[in-house]
């Protein structure tokens, strides 16, 4: 009984010793190969969020290593986020556009007109990030605006190489452009956003659909105001940035988020 007491106790300290240098590791690993320029707010932070991504893909190789499993299969799984639960002031539902799954935000208060609609592509390097992931963002989009917002989960590389997550993502807005009635939508009043990645997919989409002229509503004309702000920030200030830039801007135009 003692025996397997004190293994139990060293397996533990064993564990807590590879976490603490772990977390020393990676600290050090950041502040020697990286450098924040002088005037980015809340350096700390960033630090703090740059630092849990250079850990994770280092534990995921280590458990690559071992084989329990792949670090990149790892990585996406600490990303992935979760569904949250029911919003008072929502209504959610999870859908196919040509098969392709997304997430309807609807806002529950009445509205006197028909409804802006913004279409929201992820970020993540075209390897991570999923509509759970961007949950909190989307959900604020769709109360503050009371927009319909429209989450796209698009195909991830490695496994679906490009052009995948674009023809994905031009699937879900074609779609979304031609049923936009069907949810109170505006067809003349859709918006086309995303951060990072998804800012590129939200590019490629605008420039397409004015090339090839893709389910442009009857007696309307696009259009287009591309917004890029490189933001370090938290969610919170994030979303206070978009929603800025919304109610400072005409309802119809492409957005796009960087």
């Amino acid at each position: 009984m003692e025996f397997a007491y004190a293994l139990l106790v060293l397996i533990l300290a064993v564990f807590i010793a590879a976490f603490i240098l772990l977390v020393v590791g990676t600290i050090y690993f950041d502040f020697s190969n990286s450098e924040i320029p002088l005037g980015v707010d809340q350096p700390v932070k960033l630090r703090i969020v740059h630092s849990i991504l250079i850990g994770t893909a280092v534990l995921g190789k280590i458990l690559e290593k071992l084989g329990l499993c792949s670090q990149l299969g790892f990585t996406r799984y600490m990303r992935r986020g979760k569904k949250l639960g029911e919003d008072p002031k929502l209504f959610m539902k999870d859908l196919q556009f040509g098969k392709v799954p997304v997430r309807i935000y609807q806002p529950r208060v009445p509205s006197a007109g028909r409804r802006r609609g913004v279409l929201y592509f992820h970020g993540g390097g075209w390897m991570f990030g999923s509509i759970n992931a961007y949950e909190t963002v989307c959900r604020y989009i769709a109360r503050e605006s009371e927009s319909v917002v429209v989450s796209v989960e698009y195909r991830l590389a490695p496994e679906h190489t490009y052009p995948a997550q674009y023809e994905d993502c031009l699937t879900a807005t074609t779609c979304f452009m031609k049923t936009a009635e069907d949810y109170g939508v505006d067809p003349a009043r859709i918006i086309i956003s995303g951060d990072s990645a998804g800012g590129n997919l939200a590019a490629a989409v605008c420039q397409t659909l004015f090339i090839k002229d893709i389910g442009k509503p009857s007696n309307s004309i696009y259009g287009t105001d591309f917004i890029c702000f490189p933001d370090h920030r938290t969610d919170r200030t994030v979303r206070r940035t978009i929603m800025k830039k919304l109610d400072n801007h005409p309802p119809t135009m492409a957005f796009l988020s960087n």
